[in-house]
């Protein structure tokens, strides 16, 4: 199989769609011509041309559908649209009435080498804020001193990876106060570490502190890859006491890391790209 990438990807997709093509033993070409599969993040590309070819679009044209995306001509039925996860399928598909391509839920893989357990002491405790009200960081920081329990705040776009690592690999456990994710990766690479999470989720994108998305309906999460081995959710902040007694008492049986190997490693979505491509026309 050849295959032509047209563009670059978000600096964590790309890795995992180059790494994927390189698993599946695909050979990189350097134009449309020469290929079997193109793959397009976000440059439009006129498929009626190119008949014999298998497009993947996407995920990167726009938040919701725009004039570009439902530009496509699809005649030869040889193009999807990938989206990273089923509630952003929803939001475009039902809320947004998208049809113009077929479009699939595909998630990048983890690199569950670079974010792996260590045997260091797990002592620390981590709190992780992304984009949400402060008033409800400053609650919970609250919470965890009326505990006396020590532990230190990442704020969305002020740390660095190393920082980050450094934290997971001595850290107990997170509680983690996002906004809608379509992956999620810094979720995903705390679970890879083996590091268990009590999430505030959202369940709407106007929870983003200052978005204007006031009028969305879709219900959205901060989880979107996830299962009762990564830990606890909740949603308002009178659910907190209760949520944090049993994620504590069920401390021990999480499981995060063996949810990300057995549904994002690599040869996971390696494999679930090749038969996205098969399926293809």
């Amino acid at each position: 199989m050849k295959v032509h990438v047209v563009d670059t990807y978000h600096h964590k997709n790309h890795p995992g769609l180059l790494k994927s093509i390189e698993y599946l033993n695909w050979t990189p070409v350097n134009n449309i011509n020469d290929a079997d599969v193109v793959f397009s993040a976000g440059t439009y590309i006129d498929i009626s041309q190119y008949p014999t070819k298998k497009f993947v679009f996407g995920p990167h044209f726009s938040v919701f559908p725009n004039d570009v995306v439902r530009r496509f001509n699809n005649i030869h039925k040889n193009a999807v649209y990938i989206l990273l996860s089923n509630w952003v399928i929803n939001l475009w598909t039902i809320e947004y009435n998208y049809k113009t391509l077929p479009v699939i839920d595909y998630a990048f893989p983890v690199d569950t080498i670079k974010f792996t357990p260590t045997d260091q002491p797990k002592e620390k405790v981590f709190v992780y804020f992304k984009r949400r009200n402060p008033a409800e960081l400053e609650f919970v920081c609250q919470f965890l001193r009326s505990k006396n329990i020590d532990f230190i705040t990442f704020d969305y776009g002020s740390y660095n990876e190393i920082e980050y690592i450094n934290i997971l690999n001595q850290a107990r456990y997170g509680i983690w106060i996002g906004t809608h994710e379509s992956q999620g990766f810094a979720v995903e690479e705390a679970l890879s570490m083996n590091v268990p999470l009590l999430v505030w989720n959202a369940r709407y994108m106007k929870q983003e502190h200052g978005s204007s998305y006031d009028k969305i309906k879709t219900y959205c999460t901060t989880t979107p890859y996830w299962d009762d081995r990564c830990g606890i959710h909740f949603y308002t902040k009178e659910e907190l006491n209760e949520s944090y007694d049993n994620f504590i008492n069920k401390l021990s049986k999480f499981n995060p890391r063996q949810y990300i190997l057995e549904n994002l490693s690599l040869e996971h979505r390696a494999n679930a790209l090749k038969k996205m491509i098969d399926e293809i026309n």
